[in-house]
């Protein structure tokens, strides 16, 4: 409600779009003030910042209320034959329809690993739904995500057969993301959630930018997008290790937002969570090379060359 007040004073209208133009001014007048170290525009970047991730949680609380009363008051009317089946995939998790839910509501609770072998299920039996009273027991789950957690080898192994699977990939990490799953398994990622850089060239938030990116890499998969990508997808498909061009996409901006040559930082830090997770070094580095000349690699595709007569 203040960004809307402080939207129609500057305006003089009813505006209720917080557009570029706008935003510097803003950011002031809610008290974000530029530090003596700070980068230019880093003010309006951590008021941006706040900002989509209160939108985020809000849009987040508002899908899970509305599912919510689905779930619990039109479903249980709907006939037999429309109100989805439950069909138990293991001991911890079922199926209903096209969602998946957890079978008892301490599963997160005694079975940690569940938080990362529930997305690898979805994607392994074709589901990118979840039931809503499993995505609260996940937002809770999520917190206990700490060191001792990541250094788990179990957990290791899972979040790495996670990226190699490639069915709903960009759903299920979507879903990781709003849920607080992501973040807090790479720390690196929380910080880049919901970070705009101040400036006409970019549209989205750099994580957002980042899941998008692995969206568009499935496409590659797909057949629907074939004739639209023939070249690319015919290459993409025959790449056997899918996983280290994903895990580039998702280090390629981590390191954003902090200073110095946001490439460089990310190589070394994509470099150590490979190692970290058991890859190999030579698997490490191409990840790490990968994301150090990423720049590089996106001016040289999309320059144009034209050629004398």
């Amino acid at each position: 409600m203040q960004i809307r007040h402080y939207l129609h004073v500057l305006t003089g209208r009813n505006e209720n779009k917080l557009l570029f133009d706008y935003q510097r001014e803003i950011a002031q007048l809610m008290g974000y003030e530029t530090q003596p170290d700070d980068q230019p525009n880093a003010a309006v970047e951590r008021f941006m910042r706040d900002y989509y991730r209160c939108a985020m949680q809000i849009s987040t609380l508002s899908e899970m209320l509305t599912n919510h009363y689905y779930e619990t008051i039109i479903e249980p009317q709907l006939p037999d034959d429309e109100r989805p089946k439950k069909q138990p995939i293991n001991a911890r998790f079922n199926r209903i329809g096209n969602q998946i839910a957890i079978a008892h509501h301490r599963v997160f609770a005694q079975h940690p690993e569940s938080i990362l072998e529930m997305f690898l299920l979805m994607g392994q039996h074709g589901i990118d739904k979840v039931r809503t009273h499993t995505l609260r027991a996940l937002k809770i789950a999520a917190r206990g995500i700490d060191q001792i957690y990541r250094d788990n080898p179990t957990h290791k192994a899972l979040f790495l057969s996670n990226l190699k699977e490639q069915n709903y990939l960009f759903h299920r990490l979507r879903t990781m993301n709003r849920y607080g799953v992501l973040g807090n398994y790479i720390p690196a990622f929380a910080q880049v959630t919901g970070l705009m850089q101040y400036d006409l060239f970019h549209r989205y938030t750099v994580d957002a930018h980042t899941l998008f990116l692995i969206r568009i890499l499935h496409r590659f998969t797909d057949p629907t997008f074939h004739e639209e990508f023939p070249l690319v997808s015919s290459i993409f498909q025959r790449i056997e290790r899918k996983e280290i061009l994903v895990l580039a996409a998702m280090f390629h901006d981590i390191a954003k937002g902090r200073g110095g040559d946001h490439s460089e930082l990310g190589q070394t830090e994509s470099i150590e969570f490979c190692l970290s997770h058991g890859m190999s070094l030579a698997d490490a580095n191409l990840v790490g090379w990968l994301t150090r000349y990423h720049l590089l690699m996106s001016i040289t595709a999309q320059k144009k060359r034209y050629l004398r007569p």
